[in-house]
């Protein structure tokens, strides 16, 4: 009701694909990031609270611009397997220049420190993911391609459901408990629907003559088969699913040239 069909099975195949992060990485080295996009007052901010209440996490979210990356990066260590809500993204010099710290958390490949000896290192693990929020999608095409991107729009909202997620987001937790306490079960059902997923989107679209690359196919993969561990298969959501990684890798790829064109001209 409030952000579409579609996107809340995004959303909801997500969150629930962090539980199984570890396995995930496992097979691919990495796991993607959950984009929240739309005009100023669309709700955008409000949906990623509501889902960050899934993980347990009832702080809100922190503000990109005023977070340090030494700080983000500690964020991402602490909240092992759980994702770090970054609000208000924009492409502004404060902010573009941690795109490159945002880009590593996607394959956790974090930053290293020189210490006061003469022998040794200082480094913060990643452990987490991201979801982030803001009008504005990145410039950066790098990060762009490492999210999964839904745009809150306030015109496919069929129906205000404000009260009820306040009167309820407290109990959204136990989406949680009951994907841990099954996870032992669910492990190998993830794994094989993973997998499958992505051979799937490369194969079904090739057939196609249509092009996608392999980031794109593994990011919309671990959506679905996030969604299908926690509600089972569902096969016209794995044909829009289809359709959408079309259109992300076309859009990708003409944004990229076109940002790499303006950059040029700069």
């Amino acid at each position: 009701d409030s952000i579409g069909a579609t996107q809340a099975k995004i959303c909801l195949g997500w969150c629930a694909s962090v539980f199984f992060m570890d396995v995930a990485f496992s097979l691919f080295r990495s796991f993607p990031f959950l984009f929240l996009t739309g005009r100023k007052g669309s709700g955008k901010s409000t949906i990623a609270e509501w889902l960050t209440y899934i993980f347990g996490l009832e702080t809100g979210g922190k503000m990109i611009k005023e977070t340090t990356p030494v700080a983000i990066q500690r964020y991402l260590a602490y909240y092992s397997s759980l994702p770090v809500f970054l609000d208000e993204y924009r492409n502004t010099k404060d902010i573009a220049y941690k795109a490159g710290m945002l880009r590593n958390c996607y394959n956790r490949q974090s930053a290293g420190k020189g210490i006061k000896s003469d022998f040794g290192i200082r480094e913060a693990k990643i452990r987490g993911t991201l979801i982030l929020t803001g009008e504005e999608t990145p410039e950066d095409n790098a990060l762009l391609s490492r999210c999964i991107c839904i745009n809150v729009s306030v015109k496919n909202r069929k129906e205000n459901q404000y009260n009820w997620f306040m009167d309820n987001m407290l109990k959204f937790s136990a989406i949680a408990y009951k994907l841990i306490k099954n996870r032992p079960s669910l492990i190998k059902t993830f794994s094989e629907s993973v997998t499958g997923a992505r051979e799937h989107f490369v194969t079904k679209i090739e057939n196609k003559k249509e092009a996608v690359d392999d980031r794109t196919a593994i990011n919309y993969g671990v959506v679905v088969s996030g969604y299908e561990t926690l509600f089972g298969v569902d096969e016209e959501f794995r044909d829009s699913i289809e359709t959408e990684t079309v259109r992300i890798f076309k859009e990708t790829e003409s944004e990229h040239i076109m940002q790499t064109f303006l950059d040029d001209i700069v």
